[in-house]
């Protein structure tokens, strides 16, 4: 009784939770991007949507601990919650859901409402990249009537009293059939010698973001490719460890083979968004222009919805041989990109000032004002 929508926020109704939509989900390192009351989630943000249909998800680790909701679930002993693990809420309308990601293993279960779930193997990325390049729900619209019976996940509807068991570095995405509202454990840390590589590599990404070269720096780059060719041993049909190669390759001055390794993920996963992007970005740094926009084009064709692709593709347009059509393209690109993002103030800046450039200034104005709302939320 105390799962039903009007029991929850009689009961904790005050209490916070965190939500966000599937890629963000991700991107946030498994976590909701917004924070509300439970009551204002289930009130007013639960069936707000963007442009297509999908709506926020409560994605949150804390909420489960603070609450007696795990003593309300009867659970087998040998999934029974310890000290280890972290546990979630999950709480959503028909069209929700996560996108392809993975760790080390738990069980999700489903209260009531139904999940459908998509999954492959740890040595089989998810066409179309785990960063991820698509939200699940564009995902399965877009992407899923294209695979080939080869590319296709495993699949099934979890319903109401189910528990599912998610084995450690298996990929998983999930959409919400109707209002579905489930809970799930995870360990804190890996067992197996696949997800330990990824967990490690994980904590030394942060050094892509250094510019300096600095021996620490070097020897730190130099780690983090040593554990992702051993990964890439492992997994040699995983594309996601190729392009993760290739960029620890090129922050290394091995450009040769980082062009190599990153068309190596591009082969085993035609529609792997981000590898297109890594290789544009990598002809970028080599002044190479020309090349670089025909692969953030490529990209942009495969996810017209990507926001990252969208943000460089028209950065690159106003930023190489401006032109008022290449003003116009870039416009477009913001727009699409804010039709994603709409809370997005830098989106919107940056749009104004194209706007601005186009001779729009009504328009320019209205933005920079929506950007400055959107900038004072935060």
């Amino acid at each position: 009784r105390r799962w039903t929508r009007e029991e929850m926020v009689k009961r904790y109704g005050r209490q916070t939770v965190t939500s966000g939509r599937s890629q963000a989900i991700v991107r946030n390192g498994g976590g909701g991007n917004v924070g509300t009351s439970l009551r204002k989630f289930i009130s007013k943000l639960m069936e707000e949507r963007d442009s297509s249909e999908e709506p926020l998800y409560v994605f949150d680790r804390t909420f489960v601990p603070e609450s007696d909701l795990l003593s309300a679930l009867s659970t087998p002993p040998y999934l029974q919650p310890t000290k280890d693990d972290d546990s979630f809420l999950f709480l959503g309308a028909s069209k929700s859901g996560v996108s392809f990601h993975k760790h080390a293993d738990g069980w999700n279960g489903v209260v009531w409402g139904l999940k459908r779930w998509f999954l492959y193997p740890p040595e089989t990325t998810p066409p179309g990249g785990s960063w991820p390049g698509f939200s699940q729900l564009d995902w399965l619209t877009h992407l899923y009537p294209n695979l080939t019976k080869e590319e296709m996940p495993l699949e099934c509807v979890q319903r109401p009293g189910e528990i599912l068991y998610l084995p450690e570095s298996y990929y998983h995405g999930t959409v919400n059939i109707g209002d579905t509202v489930a809970i799930g454990l995870q360990k804190r840390e890996a067992s197996t010698k696949i997800e330990k590589l990824c967990y490690q590599t994980t904590q030394l990404e942060k050094v892509h973001r250094s510019s300096e070269n600095t021996p620490e720096v070097i020897e730190k780059r130099k780690k983090l490719l040593a554990l992702e060719e051993e990964l890439v041993q492992l997994l040699p049909g995983a594309s996601e460890r190729h392009r993760l190669v290739a960029v620890s390759l090129f922050g290394l001055g091995q450009q040769a083979r980082a062009f190599d390794s990153v068309q190596k993920a591009i082969d085993l996963d035609p529609y792997f968004v981000f590898a297109y992007l890594e290789k544009a970005r990598f002809h970028l740094k080599r002044n190479e222009n020309e090349a670089a926009e025909v692969l953030m084009k490529k990209a942009a064709s495969i996810n017209p919805r990507n926001v990252d692709v969208a943000v460089a593709y028209a950065e690159q347009l106003t930023g190489h041989k401006p032109s008022r059509k290449r003003f116009l393209q870039a416009a477009e690109l913001y727009q699409r990109a804010i039709d994603v993002h709409n809370r997005d103030a830098y989106l919107h800046f940056e749009l104004a000032e194209i706007l601005e450039e186009l001779g729009r200034k009504e328009e320019a104005k209205q933005l920079w004002k929506k950007a400055n709302q959107l900038q004072q939320l935060r």
